[in-house]
């Protein structure tokens, strides 16, 4: 039986990025019934890289994500494709219901966040969205792409958090 807090593999392991994204999501649920944020933040910092897909919709979402850094140039370019995560089927494990990027940040800095869904994963009629944000500390800090998230300020929202409970800031409950 595999361990789902095994995370020993490569940085770059697309199969340990999604495990762990369902593991944080079935577990900051468990974690936010019980009231302990700091626990919801001790699992996402072992799943949280710097750009994270979520996909906040009841449906299949694919697209594609560019980010430029402060010199402009393209340091993620990437085709996804995400799943919403089932909270009803707990006997599969569905592996493809997030994404998360590493090595995208390499200097404090502005970097733009470009996101592109194809046809038929339009949210609210919103396809694209391109949004400037401020890198202050690359080893602390993550983007998080929200789409379709319950409450957020836009079909397509792009974020800055440092830990996990942080999305609550953009998020209405």
């Amino acid at each position: 039986m595999t361990n789902a807090f095994d995370f020993t593999g490569a940085v770059g392991d697309q199969s340990r990025n999604r495990r762990g994204f369902l593991v944080l999501g079935a577990s900051a649920g468990t974690v936010a019934l019980a009231g302990c944020a700091s626990v919801a933040n001790f699992l996402a910092d072992m799943i949280l890289d710097d750009v994270n897909v979520f996909n906040g919709t009841e449906r299949e979402l694919s697209g594609s994500i560019e980010v430029t850094d402060p010199d402009e140039t393209v340091v993620l370019e990437e085709r996804f494709e995400v799943v919403p995560d089932d909270d009803d089927d707990d006997d599969d494990v569905n592996e493809d219901s997030g994404e998360v990027y590493g090595d995208v940040f390499t200097d404090d800095g502005e970097y733009v966040v470009s996101i592109e869904l194809d046809d038929g994963s339009e949210i609210d009629g919103e396809r694209t969205a391109d949004e400037t944000v401020e890198i202050t500390d690359v080893e602390e800090d993550h983007v998080a792409v929200l789409l379709g998230a319950d409450g957020a300020p836009d079909p397509i929202s792009v974020v800055v958090i440092q830990e996990f409970t942080d999305i609550g800031e953009y998020v209405e409950e």
